[in-house]
């Protein structure tokens, strides 16, 4: 835990407690963050990545400024591992672009075997937001909608089966309520993606 200029500890292990400190409009978070954090990560990416030393300070500040913008417009509202995992993941993704748009030859072979474990960890979190996305996503079609979905795609019901549990009239009336719900969610998450 760190002083943060306002004088309250900044517990950046704690993720939600993070997002919720911006959400309130404290902006000596995102300094603590920027303290804290940037050595660390500087000499990270420094033993990591074949790329300038002002380039990794570049894409650590654009790494706190991809976090504050995804907290600020919504994208980010739970975060179940701290920020430096956060952090050190989205600046990970910007200097592998940086490498592959340079043509940096990146030997494989010569990455510590702890990159590999950062970049399962990423992965897991990846999969963690798009469920969270989609789980917001469904929630905002409401209760008719979500249900067909779920019962569809993930308890794999047949139409006959929702449409008998649902009280649909018909399989057809049920199977074009599901071709709409999905119309809709497309239209959510599109709406969300465009946010973003």
């Amino acid at each position: 835990m760190a002083e943060t200029r306002g004088g309250s500890s900044a517990n950046l292990s704690d993720g939600n407690e993070v997002i919720e400190r911006i959400c309130k409009g404290d902006q000596s978070v995102i300094s603590a963050i920027y303290r804290q954090l940037r050595p660390e990560f500087l000499s990270w990416a420094a033993v990591r990545f074949r790329v300038d030393q002002d380039k990794i300070v570049d894409v650590f500040q654009e790494s706190v400024i991809i976090f504050y913008r995804n907290v600020a417009k919504g994208k980010l509202t739970e975060l179940n591992i701290s920020v430096k995992t956060y952090l050190f993941a989205i600046g990970k993704n910007l200097l592998l672009k940086t490498i592959r748009d340079e043509k940096v030859q990146l030997d494989i072979d010569e990455l510590p075997a702890e990159t590999f474990k950062d970049w399962e960890l990423e992965k897991a979190y990846e999969e963690s937001h798009r469920k969270q996305l989609l789980s917001n996503a469904l929630d905002a079609l409401g209760p008719p909608c979500k249900q067909i979905i779920l019962m569809f795609y993930y308890r794999e019901f047949s139409m006959e089966a929702i449409q008998e549990q649902l009280e649909y009239k018909s399989e057809a009336v049920a199977r074009t309520q599901k071709k709409r719900c999905m119309q809709y969610l497309r239209e959510v998450l599109n709406t969300k993606d465009k946010k973003q």
